[in-house]
């Protein structure tokens, strides 16, 4: 299909298979490095290309890599009827879109919350793991920072402000009087999942804590964060590079979570150029 600067989607949606769930998931380039996007919280693939920052940089990103993008069960274009999963269930439905499409060993480029997803499957399935890149992302959920006494009041605050403008301010500054961004990131929420699928997800989150397994991933690991993100606190990703042996940590400049605004360009560099520096798949 072809692909113009309006953000048209340059690739068909396929779908996996895990048990009874159907998992969305597209391709784009053709490089000999597979990079295997696992997104944040939620992810919508029709809707990222309408998005023009974000449909740009996925196709930098494919520019020096097969780049796989999916959207989790419960999410986007993913199935639903069988809601969010365990977190067990989850990383076998990571290895279902790696086989589906036909990837033997990715390089794994986790955002945000997929970063823990990327870290418990490198730990869980090493063999099939080629490296890791992260952006955005933390071992144990700031969440856990919050007194227990309000810790479901600010979920339930959270679900019912699900696909409303209200979040460009945290995770999106630069953007933040764009009414048009605002206008898309509602709209991005809102049918990427429904508010209790969203609260799910950040309770699932909220309880996972990966912190033990860090010192165990020996795979090739960069870790990317912008020093002045609103959303997560560059400390949480400093703490992550200190308890991993093969980490490259790489500091930016800038306040946005979203790794595709600011300077989404040095992010572009930082993955090409780890990427380069890998050592060939063994024959």
């Amino acid at each position: 299909m072809p692909s113009d600067e309006r953000g048209t989607a340059p690739a068909q949606t396929r779908y996996a298979k895990n048990g009874r769930v159907r998992l969305a998931y597209q391709v784009i380039g053709e490089a000999a490095v597979d990079l295997l996007l696992i997104p944040g919280l939620v992810s919508h693939l029709g809707l990222l290309w309408e998005e023009p920052a974000h449909a740009r940089f996925c196709r930098r990103l494919a520019e020096f890599s097969r780049l796989i993008m999916f959207d989790k069960r419960g999410t986007g274009l993913s199935g639903r009827r069988h809601g969010i999963g365990s977190i067990e269930e989850r990383l076998d439905d990571v290895r279902a879109v790696i086989d589906a499409a036909g990837s033997a060993q990715p390089v794994l480029f986790g955002f945000s919350e997929g970063g823990k997803t990327a870290l418990l499957f490198a730990a869980e399935h090493a063999a099939r793991v080629r490296a890791l890149a992260l952006y955005g992302a933390f071992a144990v959920s700031p969440t856990q920072a919050w007194p227990p006494a309000q810790i479901e009041a600010r979920f339930a605050v959270m679900e019912r402000a699900w696909g409303v403008p209200m979040l460009p301010p945290s995770v999106a500054p630069s953007m933040a009087a764009d009414q048009g961004f605002r206008r898309r990131w509602a709209r991005f929420e809102a049918r990427s999942a429904g508010a209790a699928t969203a609260g799910a997800l950040l309770r699932l989150d909220h309880h996972l804590d990966v912190r033990p397994i860090l010192p165990s991933i020996e795979v090739p690991t960069l870790i990317l964060h912008r020093s002045g993100d609103r959303r997560i606190a560059v400390d949480f990703s400093r703490e992550l590079a200190a308890a991993m042996p093969q980490a490259k940590y790489v500091e930016l400049p800038g306040e946005d979570h979203l790794f595709y605004l600011g300077d989404s360009e040095r992010v572009i560099d930082e993955v090409r150029r780890f990427i380069a520096a890998l050592r060939p798949n063994p024959a």
